[in-house]
């Protein structure tokens, strides 16, 4: 595989996703603050990339490739730390979710809100002063303006950076907003009329590194019912056609009885076409961290991006606790 000793010697005793604290490892201890990454001696490591930093403590090519990556390594660092002072794997083996579906949560937030939610109201204007907040929206075609005294904006950098602020956001607010880096992907969901793979004694959980399918894994096992569900994730625009055949081209079984292709394409969304933020290039932490975090006069800013580890629902909540608390002592 190319892999040097010392790799092989650590992959022996450690699973292979793992691999990237051999390199990790020395810096962590650095960080003693999660929502500070400065001042830790490792500043400079902002300038370089992950790949640069690998290849000076002697990684291999093969490891570097694998592991490595042109976003700074600060941040790779920082995140490694986050999770490491949680006392969190770099790929948590066991994760969560609600029986019956993540779904539940904002189901249940919307009935317990009752009419304060409003749907299908884009906001098309943002004005803010000392005293007050005005959001202009639109709702069912009529434009409309609510004022408070405090906005908490929960919405994507990518549709944020649309939207008509008065008076504009600062220079040192405006750098994150409008430089936020995503990713978008489709979700794809295989529906066949058995568990196919148990047959063929191989398991669900597969990496194809397509972009018209990049994994599968099995879902909803704890339903009672012969059929089988296979999540996936591709990049944007792909077809259900497209990923079935990537499957179909490396799936190793013979029992394979795929009936039916759902592909949701988020990249279609434009309120929820950003998923995940990427790590930031090298020289770009400092210009958006904290900043991004940090509220204007009487907006603050919530969602898994202001959070110092990007991790969807989790980092979403802690966003959300951290700006509940700042108002209610505001």
């Amino acid at each position: 595989m190319g892999l040097n000793q010392r790799e092989a010697d650590f992959l022996r005793r450690e699973p292979w996703w793992n691999l990237a604290m051999l390199y990790y490892k020395p810096y962590l201890d650095r960080f003693t603050d999660e929502y500070n990454p400065f001042h830790t001696g490792l500043d400079d490591l902002d300038r370089i990339t992950l790949a640069d930093l690998l290849e000076k403590d002697h990684a291999s090519n093969a490891a570097i490739g694998f592991i490595g990556s042109s976003a700074s390594a600060l941040h790779a660092l920082w995140h490694a730390a986050i999770l490491n002072m949680r006392g969190v794997p770099l790929w948590p083996p066991k994760v969560y979710r609600l029986r019956g579906g993540n779904q539940l949560m904002t189901d249940t937030f919307a009935q317990r809100l009752g009419e304060r939610v409003r749907v299908g109201s884009p906001v098309t204007g943002i004005e803010h002063d000392a005293a007050h907040v005005t959001v202009s929206y639109r709702e069912f075609g009529k434009e409309k303006k609510m004022e408070a005294d405090f906005l908490v904006c929960c919405m994507s950098a990518v549709m944020l950076r649309q939207i008509p602020v008065k008076p504009p956001w600062p220079e040192k607010k405006a750098f994150p907003i409008e430089n936020m880096p995503y990713y978008t992907e489709v979700r794809v969901v295989f529906q066949s009329r058995t568990k196919f793979w148990r047959q063929d004694e191989i398991s669900p959980n597969m990496e194809f590194g397509e972009p018209t399918l990049y994994d599968a894994w099995p879902m909803s096992e704890e339903v009672e019912t012969k059929r089988g569900i296979l999540e996936s994730s591709a990049g944007a625009l792909t077809t259900p056609e497209e990923a079935v055949a990537t499957y179909r081209k490396y799936y190793p079984g013979k029992s394979e009885d795929i009936e039916q292709i759902i592909c949701h394409d988020w990249s279609r969304d434009p309120w929820a076409m950003a998923c995940e933020t990427v790590e930031y290039k090298p020289g770009e932490l400092r210009r958006i961290w904290p900043a991004v975090m940090e509220p204007v006069g009487r907006i603050y800013f919530a969602g898994a991006y202001t959070d110092n580890l990007n991790w969807g629902q989790e980092a979403a909540t802690r966003s959300a606790n951290r700006i509940a608390e700042a108002i209610d002592r505001a």
